[in-house]
């Protein structure tokens, strides 16, 4: 089975369940004929096989011809639906929509070339087709051309949820829960089930049901977490579901009606919530229609604005983009078109939201990469802007579509495509921020001897608001793979009998097509260096004061800015401030000039948030040299000096 993604609402509204062909005695080709207006192609391909040899009239030969084909194309039997359709061109039968269905069926293969001479061949034959034929012909020339653009997302196929049906439509109601369409049915426990159930009779297949799925917390995989309840999910096509985070609404295509006699599709809404799973029975919002189908629904996260898809005659293509407003009472707006900047004459189908400026859908009426293609809008004031093609490999030669973005980040999300190389039909891919990004690591080491120092606390601070703690292994290593990619990082490391010390790491930018290497490495190889804690003065470097002066120059200051850093980020420690002379002058004008410099830095260090209680401060004057009875202006240099020593080291 096949959800063709292009006709996904005719799919599952079109079955009419109600109509069924005459009961009177009719020819078989009168039988085969109600069969596929009845969009029963399981048992009309049957029924026109069993015929299409006897008929001897050319023209209606070929059109049985061209109907086999279409009944095979609906079913997503590609390989049949291509040998029935060259059959019917080769008896003449000469409609666009052929010559259409064989290029697309090639475009899908990734036979740009093939296509090309299908659509070619097409061109002439209506005015609609050629429409439709123009921007299909410029994907056959451009597409090839096409390179995946360097990127720093991840893609893969959602296999816990994929099966060998169609899976497609996820939609987030948070972070690490969604809802997504399936084909998928338990098998029946019986014959008379099997009998009594229900199947589509355009397929033959099950009736498409709604699931939620969760993300495991350990793995971060998705793993099915069962079908919605029967209050939602009717006995006949369900799908595509919505949710509205504000209001606890959830919006869905159920197509038939819920007693299956219903003759299209239509977009309804239910009070859900989320702590207790409980639905309130659906109800269908007020534009919806017996003449025309509705389907694919996608509301902003405020609840006021409803983007769906709609075969509503009048529109500019088979189906177009619509969308309604919502009153503050809850009232429904009549469907409004999106208008020709973003429907064309193909197929506008399957509309998604991220916040409340993008929207995203999928098209084949516009150039790209064949079939459907995904297609992203800048929401300015409520006013879609110029649709722009997602690269690959969003996009390929296959249909692809139901783009959702994940709430937690703008580098998650999901969409659906039925390319080559699926597990099934329709599948689900999901698409992630390459787990480098989201690492963070270095090594804690002493400052002299440059040894690792294990049990090291390392707490990460981020622009985002964000925290995180991790300790040191044996080797000094630090490492977590939790911390958010656009955020950057102040990074503190503390360990017993050491100072604490601190650096900062940059954000990256994972939108920008610039190489991030370099950003990479200084977050994942951080450095941070601590001093161990002695009895021993430690030397100011470069402390400078006017001549025969205790006030402090700028070039000092900055320096002892090093002192405050270290201070702040080792709150346990007390220190003194000692100040030193060198030997000449008097013994006690050195002493004043001493206690006076200790005091000025003492002074500033308080100016800068150092609590009056964690210093004391010394002047010593003359009586502690570096260099006793110093000789040359470097010794007398060295003995002038700035030093501090802990004096309590607290808990």
């Amino acid at each position: 089975m096949k959800i063709k993604a292009t006709y996904f609402f005719i799919y599952l509204g079109l079955g009419y369940l109600t109509l069924h062909y005459p009961i009177q005695a009719q020819t078989m080709l009168e039988k085969a004929n109600w069969l596929y207006e009845d969009h029963n192609y399981v048992e009309a391909a049957h029924e026109f096989q069993q015929i299409h040899d006897k008929i001897k009239k050319p023209e209606l030969k070929a059109e049985v011809l061209y109907k086999i084909g279409i009944c095979y194309y609906q079913q997503w039997k590609l390989t049949e639906a291509a040998k029935w359709l060259n059959q019917a061109i080769e008896a003449g039968y000469r409609s666009g929509d052929a010559f259409i269905k064989l290029g697309d069926i090639a475009l899908y293969n990734g036979d740009y070339k093939t296509a090309q001479a299908y659509y070619l061949q097409g061109l002439n034959t209506d005015s609609l087709s050629a429409i439709l034929l123009e921007p299909r012909l410029k994907t056959c020339k451009s597409a090839p051309k096409a390179t995946e653009p360097q990127s720093n997302l991840v893609h893969q196929s959602e296999k816990e949820l994929n099966t060998r049906y169609s899976d497609f439509s996820p939609a987030f109601i948070s972070a690490k829960k969604i809802a997504f369409t399936s084909a998928t049915e338990p098998p029946p426990l019986d014959k008379k089930e099997a009998k009594d159930k229900p199947t589509d009779n355009q397929t033959g297949q099950p009736f498409s049901k709604i699931f939620f799925a969760i993300m495991d917390s350990l793995s971060g995989a998705w793993k099915p977490a069962g079908a919605l309840p029967d209050v939602i999910n009717s006995p006949y096509h369900n799908g595509a579901l919505a949710f509205d985070p504000t209001h606890n609404i959830v919006y869905f295509t159920q197509c038939n009606g819920f007693d299956g006699k219903g003759k299209t599709c239509k977009i309804y809404s239910s009070s859900y919530n989320p702590s207790t799973h409980a639905f309130q029975p659906p109800q269908v919002l007020p534009f919806c229609s017996e003449e025309f189908n509705c389907a694919h629904p996608a509301i902003t996260p405020d609840g006021t604005v409803l983007y769906f898809s709609s075969d509503k005659p009048g529109g500019l293509g088979g189906k177009d983009l619509y969308r309604a407003i919502r009153s503050k009472s809850g009232s429904w707006s009549d469907m409004m078109n999106l208008g020709p900047l973003i429907n064309t004459a193909g197929d506008e189908v399957f509309p998604t939201v991220s916040g409340d400026t993008l929207l995203f859908f999928s098209s084949n009426g516009r150039e790209g990469f064949g079939n459907l293609d995904i297609f992203k809008v800048v929401v300015k004031n409520g006013v879609p802007q110029k649709p722009q093609l997602m690269e690959l490999p969003f996009n390929s030669s296959a249909d692809d579509f139901g783009l959702v973005i994940s709430p937690e980040s703008k580098f998650k999300g999901f969409y659906c495509s039925n390319r080559l190389g699926g597990f099934g039909m329709d599948d689900i891919y999901s698409f992630n921020l390459n787990p480098k990004f989201y690492d963070v690591a270095g090594y804690v080491r002493e400052e002299k001897t440059n040894l690792p120092i294990a049990n090291a606390k390392v707490k990460m601070k981020g622009t985002d608001g964000s925290e995180v703690e991790v300790v040191t292994d044996a080797t000094g290593r630090f490492k977590t793979t939790q911390c958010n990619p656009q955020a950057g990082y102040y990074i503190l490391a503390s360990a017993e009998k050491y100072f604490s010390n601190s650096t900062q790491i940059p954000p990256l930018n994972p939108d920008s097509r610039e190489d991030q290497s370099a950003i990479l490495k200084a977050r994942t190889n951080a450095e941070i260096y601590l001093m161990k804690i002695t009895k021993e003065e430690i030397k100011l470097e470069n402390i400078y004061y006017a001549y025969d002066s205790y006030e402090l120059t700028e070039e000092s200051k900055i320096e002892l800015m090093k002192l405050v850093k270290l201070l702040k980020e080792t709150p346990n420690i007390k220190v003194q401030l000692n100040s030193h002379t060198d030997e000449r002058g008097r013994d006690e004008y050195n002493f004043w000039l001493s206690e006076k410099r200790a005091e000025s830095v003492m002074n500033f260090l308080i100016e800068n948030g150092i609590e009056r209680e964690r210093m004391t401060y010394k002047g010593w004057g003359e009586t502690k040299p570096v260099f006793k009875n110093a000789k040359t202006e470097e010794q007398h240099a060295a003995n002038r000096r700035t030093t501090f020593n802990v004096i309590d080291v607290g808990e």
